[in-house]
């Protein structure tokens, strides 16, 4: 029954963590860990009203904690980006079974600066799925001060 439950628990935090990503939707704020603060982050917020409309979400995350340790929530920072890793090495392996089955496709490498002025390579494959022209992001690679001078 508990593990039945916990399953539960971490399916609805997968989704909010998806719908979060798909959106472009900033996760954390300056303060996550200040109950009283209003910069808590949007990811901490959301499941704050979650808790309030469905007590039984927040029973299955004391529960958790009870379970675990009083700390498990699995709230952090840490598990959220572990998600959101696993989830795109999925999506990496469904474009390369996709790409495997094309006969031409091509890589786009590009690289510009970020906003905190970090220099970046964006990864980029294009190609035909069925008749269908795809083109998908596979990463982006943080480029050293070495790097990003050649």
């Amino acid at each position: 029954m508990q593990v039945e439950q916990n399953r539960i628990y971490f399916g609805k935090l997968v989704s909010y963590i998806r719908w979060f990503y798909l959106q472009e939707v900033a996760f954390r704020g300056e303060e996550e860990h200040d109950v009283g603060s209003a910069y808590r982050g949007n990811f901490r917020e959301l499941l704050e009203i979650e808790f309030e409309l469905h007590p039984e979400f927040l029973a299955q995350k004391k529960s958790i904690m009870e379970q675990y340790s009083i700390y498990t929530d699995y709230l952090s920072k840490t598990v959220y980006e572990e998600f959101i890793s696993i989830m795109a090495r999925e999506i990496r392996k469904i474009i390369a079974r996709e790409i495997a089955q094309t006969k031409f496709y091509t890589l786009v490498l590009d690289e510009a600066k970020d906003v905190s002025g970090y220099e970046q390579l964006c990864l980029c494959v294009r190609y035909c799925s069925g008749t269908v022209p795809a083109e998908r992001l596979m990463g982006l690679i943080r480029l050293s001060e070495g790097l990003s001078s050649i």
